[in-house]
């Protein structure tokens, strides 16, 4: 009879805890996942590993009961349930924003390597900017390899690491691309943007551990490192059709995840980042007078041409 009553609390406590916690509206701006998920609460992986730890919650409320405790389990159960929440709040929601902002990326980094490879030519492109991405997405993406989130993320992570690197060695190496280089013009001393930023993420981050401080680092050192590519545009003032577009890209990526975390801000509890908030709306301000005259030149049907 004792294990029959056990069995009988935990079922019920096991569908009581489900349909507090996980009742959640659907979003018509929510995307469904690129994986198996065991955080999806209509996953039935989901519910098994829920079921199983809020079972074995249970019993030991149950053991704790027959031994003389008083109550305890009730915490126990609030733990596990907690853990699981936490569990499903590190994996970032899927939008539609997002989404958009992920794939602007990835088009405007086609656009570029399409430049580099079929008209071997990288006129018009900064190598300072380049060089100041790959050290943004080398110290970004530390926990390639050690955390895993899911496939679509470790896929994006290789693509934008693998391809900063690549034009990087290109534009430095490549014995036909690196002649139109134009090393003249592209004189910005963008090394003097990594020091202030090393220093920022040691005074303001989250946490101060080593990843933390590195993923902090990578978040201010992108959002100025377009400066470099935009000083360049503005002195040779010759601004060729996929140039124009890669900048353009670039600058749109930022618009949408901008969109993306005011949509989540609605929409999730507790969802505060100040430090990618704010350095997200300083990168998008860096692209507003760029936007202004590409935007100018398309209505008008002209060439594209930065002020001096």
């Amino acid at each position: 009879m004792k294990t029959h009553s056990l069995l009988c609390q935990a079922q019920q406590t096991s569908f009581n805890a489900q349909s507090l916690i996980f009742i959640k509206k659907p979003s018509p701006f929510s995307i469904p996942a690129f994986h198996i998920s065991f955080t999806n609460p209509k996953s039935p992986f989901f519910k098994a590993r829920s079921r199983g730890i809020l079972l074995t919650a249970c019993i030991s409320h149950g053991t704790q009961g027959l031994t003389g405790g008083t109550g305890s389990g009730n915490v126990g159960n609030i733990a596990s349930v907690s853990s699981l929440q936490k569990e499903e709040e590190e994996e970032e929601e899927m939008n539609i924003f997002r989404l958009a902002g992920d794939m602007t990326h990835l088009a405007s980094v086609l656009v570029l390597l399409l430049k580099i490879h079929t008209i071997k030519s990288c006129a018009g492109i900064s190598l300072k900017t380049q060089e100041l991405y790959a050290i943004v997405f080398v110290t970004r993406y530390l926990d390639l390899f050690t955390n895993y989130i899911s496939l679509y993320n470790t896929v994006m992570k290789l693509i934008f690491l693998g391809s900063s690197l690549s034009i990087v060695w290109y534009m430095r190496h490549h014995k036909i691309v690196r002649r139109s280089y134009d090393k003249d013009q592209d004189t910005f001393r963008h090394f003097f943007l990594v020091l202030p930023c090393i220093l920022l993420a040691l005074l303001i981050h989250e946490k101060f551990t080593f990843k933390e401080v590195t993923w902090t680092f990578s978040i201010y050192l992108e959002a100025i490192a377009i400066l470099p590519q935009l000083v360049l545009l503005q002195r040779t003032r010759n601004i060729d059709n996929l140039t124009g577009q890669y900048v353009f890209l670039l600058g749109a990526y930022r618009g949408f995840y901008i969109l993306n975390w005011v949509y989540r801000y609605f929409t999730e509890p507790h969802y505060v980042h100040w430090i990618t908030w704010v350095s997200g709306f300083v990168q998008t301000l860096l692209y507003a007078d760029f936007f202004y005259y590409y935007f100018e030149s398309w209505k008008n049907n002209k060439k594209l041409e930065l002020p001096a």
